[in-house]
């Protein structure tokens, strides 16, 4: 049954948007027979071979990297944009003018399945030459690009070494600068560590050392004997020998003994306070005077001595012969362990220097080795730059393209034959249709318009009756509107049986007043209005006709009703009497209710009342009824429905929104208070097919 409605909407579709679907038809056409014109009874057709034969390095990285560099590139790379745009620069040198995009499509690649490295190229032109020009200057421009990739990875690589040299010779020569200045400062120190003259001048020294020491301590002996024999110090010793061998002195001492001994003398005989022993006194006393001055520039001692020392050297002062040998050697004994005590306080002060400059000799030769090694590590990375270079150098000279050409492109003929052209008219024609068919099913898609009266069945789903279906209406040539006034009009009949289902869809109440309304204007609602009524009167009911649209202006002309009388009839809500309805000339038992064209404030005129009174004394006085209303983008038409019998939903062809109609369908069949008489579809060719539709 889908199947069905959808065929015969399709068939709708098709005469509806025939203009566009015979013009795709015809486009597609046209395209086949130019094409046809076109092809050339034979083309030529030119083969060449690419074969790709990679260099493989010497010692790749990883087995991942050896697969990379044996597998083929595939044919996406060699129809790349680059690599067109050059093969199309290198055939317009050539006075070859063919662009990248053209180039794309005659130009075929495929791999050669008796050879995988193999790339088999081909290119058809009704011009032999110009089909292996194209194949030679693809092959030639993959080979180059190949080439020029190469020798940019090589001469990148290049660069980079250049910088690296550069690097490590400026490093070098600032590290053999830096040997070389550290060699002639240090070199006496590092030498001096290396000969092994310090280590035997810090020997030396040990011995001698050991040597004074032991000479220091039988000097120490010595002395400590002879003062243990003189009972002096040695510089008491040196003194008394002083004093012993002075003859001053001496003379100063024989005189103080002489004196002495004549006091002895003349104590005997004399008084103590004689003047001859004073006067001996005083003698005495300026000889020992002179005899301590003596002594004192003798022994060096100052002014401040006491008598005591004075004594004490007076008493040493007379030595004999042996102990004034003693006093001598016990002086240059003394004299002896002072020098070697010098001595050996001076080799120790030289040892720790020495034992300093040997070490500071052993780190600064450490540190030439280390600067030395660092000179050979740069010379060596240098040298292996060096050589890098000279391989890299040798490596740009031999590079080649992994791309060969492997002989020179083949043309053949190939005999397109006359059975292609009425095959391609077949096909275009075959095309034509199909695209002629989806064109015709997309616009009516796009425009979800409803077509057929079966599709309106289908949505209302036997929920709401199909009333009818109301013919296309010629209209003559002096009406504006098509208003079937003729009594003898043939389409009388279609609305004669409108009239009839509104009654049988009554459910057995008399039926006496009701108003037509549709989604939206311009589905012939106004039309219909006026025809339904022109049929109740014919069938000889007392029939009146109300036009509601008070937003538009009035159409009784139609109906051969003077227009002055309409607007003899004063402004709403005044107009809306029963006193102003007018009977139809020509027309027994029809009158209109004009409307006195567009009012302010609709709403309140038709939900006021004086209109219910209206309609009241016109289901009184008339037999049947009928309201011209707007559509129901406005609510004008639910305010009067509800003071009549029902309300009838006008569609047209070609012109009603599907979507639309369905929503307005659900939501008065959602209102239980709005009583939905039916569905009409006017406008519609052909109606007799589609009386089997109307609701019994």
């Amino acid at each position: 049954m889908k199947v069905h409605l959808f065929l015969k909407r399709y068939l709708a579709a098709l005469n509806q948007y025939k203009w566009a679907g015979l013009t795709s038809f015809a486009c597609i056409s046209a395209i086949a027979g130019v094409a046809t014109t076109r092809l050339p009874e034979t083309t030529h057709l030119a083969q060449g071979k690419l074969l790709y034969k990679p260099i493989v390095e010497a010692a790749p990285a990883t087995g991942t990297q050896a697969v990379a560099q044996n597998s083929v590139p595939g044919i996406e790379s060699l129809i790349s944009d680059q690599l067109l745009q050059q093969t199309s620069d290198t055939l317009e040198a050539k006075h070859q003018s063919i662009v990248p995009n053209e180039l794309r499509n005659r130009i075929k690649l495929e791999k050669d399945p008796k050879q995988e490295n193999r790339i088999l190229i081909q290119s058809q032109d009704s011009n032999a030459e110009q089909a292996k020009l194209v194949v030679e200057s693809f092959v030639n421009t993959v080979s180059n690009q190949s080439l020029a990739h190469k020798r940019k990875e090589v001469e990148a690589s290049l660069k980079l070494l250049e910088k690296r040299k550069a690097l490590l010779r400026n490093n070098l020569r600032v590290a053999e600068e830096k040997l070389r200045e550290f060699g002639r400062r240090e070199k006496p120190a590092i030498q001096a560590a290396v000969d092994g003259s310090l280590v035997s001048a810090i020997t030396t020294i040990q011995q001698q050392q050991r040597q004074f020491r032991q000479q220091l301590e039988g000097t120490n002996a010595e002395i400590a004997s002879l003062q243990n024999q003189l009972g002096m110090t040695p510089q008491q010793a040196y003194v008394a020998s002083a004093l012993s061998a002075d003859p001053t002195i001496a003379n100063l001492t024989t005189k103080i003994a002489d004196i002495k001994s004549q006091v002895e003398v003349q104590r005997r005989e004399l008084q103590p306070k004689h003047p001859d022993i004073i006067a001996l006194q005083y003698q005495q006393q300026v000889n020992e005077t002179q005899l301590q001055r003596r002594v004192a520039e003798i022994a060096g001692a100052n002014r401040g001595s006491s008598p005591v020392q004075m004594v004490a050297l007076r008493r040493v002062s007379n030595l004999d012969k042996a102990r004034q040998d003693l006093a001598n050697k016990l002086v240059n004994l003394q004299t002896q362990r002072d020098r070697l005590a010098q001595e050996l306080g001076i080799l120790s002060r030289s040892e720790p220097e020495l034992r300093q400059n040997y070490q500071d000799g052993t780190e600064l030769k450490l540190e030439q080795e280390k600067l030395t090694k660092e000179v050979a590590r740069y010379r060596e990375t240098f040298d292996q730059t060096e050589k890098q270079l000279a391989a890299a150098e040798l490596k740009k000279a031999e590079t080649r393209s992994d791309w060969a050409s492997e002989g020179t492109p083949q043309v053949k003929e190939i005999s397109n034959g006359l059975l292609n052209r009425p095959v391609i008219l077949l096909a275009g024609g075959v095309l034509g249709v199909l695209i002629a068919g989806t064109t015709v099913l997309l616009l009516d898609i796009l425009g979800g318009r409803l077509l057929i009266p079966e599709e309106v069945q289908a949505i209302l789903q036997q929920r709401v009756p199909f009333l009818g279906v109301l013919p296309h209406l010629s209209k003559q040539a002096e009406q504006k509107f098509p208003v079937l006034i003729k009594t003898d009009s043939p389409d009388l009949d279609a609305y004669e049986l409108l009239r009839s289902s509104l009654h049988r869809h009554s459910q057995n109440q008399p039926l006496k007043m009701v108003v037509l309304s549709s989604t939206r204007k311009g589905e012939g609602k106004t039309i219909a209005a006026y025809n339904l009524a022109i049929a109740s009167a014919r069938a000889g009911k007392k029939t009146l006709l109300i036009e509601a649209d008070l937003r538009t202006s009035s159409q009784v002309q139609m109906l051969g009703v003077p227009t002055y009388q309409s607007e003899e009839l004063g402004s709403l809500p005044e107009g809306m009497q029963i006193e102003s309805v007018q009977p139809v000339p020509h027309i027994k038992n029809l009158f209109v209710l004009p409307s006195s064209g567009c009012v302010e404030q609709v709403t309140e005129v038709l939900d006021s009342s004086q209109m219910q009174e209206l309609l009241k004394l016109a289901r009184d006085e008339f037999e049947f009824v009928v309201i011209d209303a707007t559509a129901l983008r406005f609510s004008d038409a639910l305010l009067i429905e509800p003071l009549t019998d029902g309300l009838v939903l006008m569609t047209r062809p070609s012109y009603t929104d599907r979507r639309s109609f369905k929503v307005v369908i659900e939501k008065l069949t959602e209102f239980s208070d709005i009583k939905l008489l039916g569905v009409v579809m006017n406008n519609v060719a052909n109606s007799n097919k589609h009386a089997h539709l109307l609701s019994l």
